[in-house]
């Protein structure tokens, strides 16, 4: 590797490393189980999405995609009363594996992950791909792709490296 590149490459792995440590204090993550709901409000804004739960009764999830490259959402649990009972980072490789092909659906896939970043219709195969940036093994810049059929439900779960990262950013054959 010509020495340019490494020091391009070094700068950028640095610059990841900053913006890390400086959304690291900016998430939901340090929630405590109990604190309002208008104080997350008013913290981190307005969710992106709000999702019912089926348990407990009236329980709801708030989703906050949150980053500059949309690789973390954070969900936080509210009960009926508005408080919180768990955040949970949705967007990991352990969650992934959870998902359910042949079972789960578009609403369940939403109420796990989130919005995704994404939406790709392939025609000749009938299914449609929902997008989630994500780092793999808390490193690789990758892209998780949930496959649905035109019911709705999850036919595939494939990831590969995220284009937005690949030849920087250009992922056209050279």
């Amino acid at each position: 590797m010509p020495m340019h590149a490494f020091r391009g490459a070094a700068a950028r792995a640095f610059a990841m490393a900053a913006l890390f440590a400086l959304t690291g204090c900016a998430t939901p993550s340090a929630l405590a189980p109990g604190t309002p709901e208008a104080e997350v409000i008013a913290k981190f804004g307005r969710p992106a999405e709000v999702y019912p739960l089926p348990l407990p009764p009236q329980a709801r999830r708030l989703a906050y995609p949150i980053g500059r490259f949309n690789q973390q959402t954070w969900m936080v649990d509210v009960d009926a009363q508005a408080s919180v009972l768990r955040v949970v980072e949705a967007i990991s490789d352990a969650h992934f594996a959870q998902i359910r092909i042949g079972h789960d659906d578009t609403t369940a896939i939403r109420r796990e992950f989130g919005p995704p970043w994404e939406i790709q219709t392939y025609t000749l195969s009938g299914l449609t791909a929902w997008m989630y940036p994500y780092l793999e093994d808390g490193f690789w810049n990758s892209m998780m792709s949930v496959y649905f059929d035109r019911t709705g439900t999850v036919r595939k779960v494939e990831s590969g490296p995220d284009p937005r990262f690949v030849n920087d950013g250009n992922d056209r054959d050279k």
